[in-house]
């Protein structure tokens, strides 16, 4: 059945009312409902926020918004047709239906070619090769760590081994918790339960809950989960306020906070010793998140027992194959180096957003309107692409046509480097910054901004002391 029938019965059956921009704005900012605008529609979200298979924060971002690229950006024409009718509380008022932006206009036209051409159909000899390289690499690992009188070195290769599979895994799990491989919910959960949980013992549920925050809210300081990285690393002088975290449900220290007025003035010089331990953070976070129930509402949390249970069977495989070592210095160095070469995943993600610039503005003001409100435009400004040659695919794994990623999350990432060209011409036609760099280029983008930060600190806290001491 269309689309438009649906909508036609479901406001027969309502009273409808109409509304302009500011009026969604206002209850919004009131908080009374949770309630966007797709299109000419007014959508309420208040009763569906527990059930939202994708969080209740990425709908709470977005409320008194237009949220039309969002919703046609993460979820495919089926669920739009399903489940839109049900939650129509009312229409824009005729003057206010095509008040939308020429970039965000354009998008919706690209994004709709894309569907056309099939760029968003899976290639499923692609993973089929990695699967194939997951379990060569995975039986490997075990040859080598089980067979007698191995040398050091042959350990150490196992090491390295184990680190690429978490990282390529860690690839594929990023395309299923975006339901980019079957497009099918269920089945890519289970995908990334696998490759997640059971192969890299790193919470798909988790991902997924930070995930969907990072691409709705890029680069916002309140708000953006992945740039939250005090007291270690602090990506943007907005930091400094002690900023209140809308995910963590938490403040962010630093100006009361030791450690991190230790390491943010040398944060350039300590980028990549942090990342050298990123690992073991994946794995506190994941288990603080299926234990605890915070973050979400219950939809996220549906499959928390089978996750903890995933965790479980990683956590025996991994242990039993460091029983096999011989020795302490051994497993010790096996640990440090499997994990510590996965720091490489850690940077790539970092070089796409710590360069940029952050917002911290109201998401919605009956004012004025945050400068970054499109879907398209956030995006852009926040994220950065790494040129590399196509032979190099493999090892960047699609974390380097990153703001390709952002525009059209949804897309196989087999299709990312042709989507490419049309994204960056789209960006080009609509007086938007494409921003991409070579990877040794890019990193001295992220190390110079984190130095910039770093030399802001001492100054940032002599005007405190002396606010203080004023007052």
């Amino acid at each position: 059945m269309a689309l438009s029938h649906l909508i036609e019965e479901e406001r027969k059956k309502k009273d409808i009312k109409l509304y302009t921009r500011q009026e969604v704005k206002r209850l919004a900012i009131e908080k009374k409902q949770i309630i966007v605008i797709f299109k000419d529609k007014v959508l309420n979200l208040t009763k569906w926020l527990p059930y939202h298979p994708g969080g209740n924060l990425p709908l709470e971002h977005l409320s008194g918004q237009d949220a039309t690229d969002h919703i046609l950006a993460f979820h495919p024409e089926d669920v739009i047709r399903e489940r839109l009718p049900k939650l129509i509380c009312g229409f824009l008022v005729k003057d206010e239906e095509f008040a939308i932006s020429k970039a965000s206009l354009a998008w919706r036209k690209l994004n709709l070619k894309l569907e056309e051409d099939g760029y968003y159909k899976t290639n499923y000899n692609f993973y089929l090769r990695e699967f194939i390289k997951f379990f060569f690499l995975f039986f490997s690992i075990w040859y080598i760590c089980t067979r007698p009188d191995q040398s050091f070195f042959n350990y150490m290769v196992a090491a390295l081994l184990t680190a690429t599979l978490w990282h390529q895994g860690a690839f594929v799990a990023h395309d299923a918790g975006h339901s980019g491989i079957t497009h099918d919910k269920q089945i890519d959960t289970l995908v990334g339960m696998f490759l997640g949980n059971i192969v890299g013992g790193v919470s798909i549920g988790w991902w997924k809950a930070t995930h969907n925050v990072h691409h709705i809210v890029t680069n916002h300081v309140e708000h953006d989960c992945d740039i939250q990285h005090l007291p270690f690393i602090a990506c943007s002088t907005k930091f400094f306020k002690n900023v209140y975290s809308s995910f963590h449900k938490r403040v962010i220290e630093f100006q009361n906070s030791p450690i991190a007025q230790f390491f943010v003035p040398i944060q350039h010089y300590t980028f990549y010793i942090v990342l050298l331990f990123g690992r073991f953070n994946l794995y506190a976070q994941s288990f603080i998140y299926l234990i605890s129930g915070l973050y979400s509402k219950q939809a996220m949390h549906t499959w928390d027992k089978y996750e903890l249970a995933c965790l479980g069977i990683f956590w025996t495989w991994y242990s039993l194959l460091l029983s096999n070592l011989p020795d302490k210095t051994t497993i010790v160095s096996f640990i440090l180096l499997s994990h510590g070469l996965a720091f490489l995943l850690h940077v790539q993600i970092i070089i796409s957003h710590f360069g940029l610039p952050c917002d911290d503005q109201p998401l919605v003001s009956i004012e004025s309107d945050n400068p970054l409100k499109d879907f398209c435009v956030r995006n852009l400004s926040g994220t950065m692409d790494v040129d590399c040659p196509q032979w190099m695919d493999w090892v960047h794994g699609g974390l380097q046509f990153q703001t390709t990623h952002h525009l059209f999350p949804r897309l196989p990432r087999h299709n990312l480097r042709a989507v490419r060209e049309l994204a960056m011409k789209f960006a080009k036609e609509n007086d938007l910054t494409y921003h991409h760099y070579q990877f040794i280029k890019a990193n001295g983008v992220v190390l110079g901004k984190l130095q910039e930060v770093a030399q802001q600190v001492k100054y940032y806290t002599h005007v405190a002391a002396n606010l203080e001491n004023h007052h």
